[in-house]
């Protein structure tokens, strides 16, 4: 029960804007429902409604736009007795610095590295590791072909990782246009060892799916406390990434 509570509620964070669209086209029906009623029946009570719904609405709605962005995590308090295994990549829900602002990216594909302090660096997207030629052919503008090339039936050479998705592809099913539109969109999050206030293993939900992940709870460069999530493929990837954030290997447990 607990469990499909918590694949409900990661189901409902994706929906929420279309959830908040819906109560705005509710509460407007609402509100001219009770002008019609205050129309026809014009009491202080009727009167006093259609004055306090749009206020109680707007104050619902102000105080909705200052909460965090929200991710579903379940802690646990035991972990599975597994090996840990490398890995150099995440779904990272956090704070990225990028070109122009401080953005809240959502389950976002990101590169993971630990530097010799042992502080977490992650960019996302993945930079590219091509050769800037090879990288610019990769992408919808690559070798758009010529009308001498139209009219031959010559189709333009593309390289073999071209047809690999997560590469072209990022949040929101964003297609990149141009390999410099991909480096735009590049952005980055490094949490110094010393910033760790907590760290926490658990699962991370999202569209009736879970996965494993740790929570971890900085100090930002303003000191305020702030939280990221790092979602994995398997228990292994994450334990491996708990025991790199913590400074020590994980010890074999029973998962729940």
């Amino acid at each position: 029960m607990v469990e499909a509570a918590y694949r409900l509620l990661g189901l409902l964070l994706l929906a929420r804007r279309a959830l908040v669209a819906v109560g705005a086209v509710c509460g407007v029906a609402l509100w001219y429902a009770l002008v019609g009623l205050a129309v026809r029946e014009p009491t202080a009570a009727a009167v006093l409604s259609v004055l306090a719904l749009p206020l109680l609405l707007g104050f619902a709605a102000w105080r909705l736009f200052l909460l965090p962005p929200g991710v579903v995590f379940r802690p646990l308090s035991t972990r599975a007795a597994v090996a840990p295994q490398r890995t150099a990549r995440c779904r990272a829900s956090a704070y990225f610095a990028g070109s122009s602002r401080t953005a809240w990216r959502l389950l976002a594909r990101a590169s993971l590295a630990f530097d010799a302090t042992g502080a977490l660096h992650l960019v996302s997207p993945p930079p590219l590791q091509a050769a800037p030629d090879a990288a610019r052919q990769a992408f919808p503008t690559r070798g758009q072909p010529s009308a001498e090339q139209l009219r031959s039936g010559e189709r333009t050479p593309y390289p073999e990782w071209v047809y690999q998705p997560e590469t072209l592809v990022g949040a929101s099913r964003l297609v990149y246009n141009s390999a410099a539109d991909y480096e735009r969109a590049v952005a980055r999050l490094a949490v110094a060892r010393a910033a760790l206030v907590d760290v926490r293993a658990g699962w991370q939900y999202a569209a009736l799916h879970r996965w494993p992940a740790v929570r971890l709870t900085y100090a930002g460069t303003d000191g305020a406390l702030t939280a990221a999530y790092l979602a994995f493929a398997d228990v292994a990837l994450r334990d491996w990434a708990l025991a790199e954030l913590v400074g020590r290997e994980s010890k074999p447990q029973t998962d729940v």
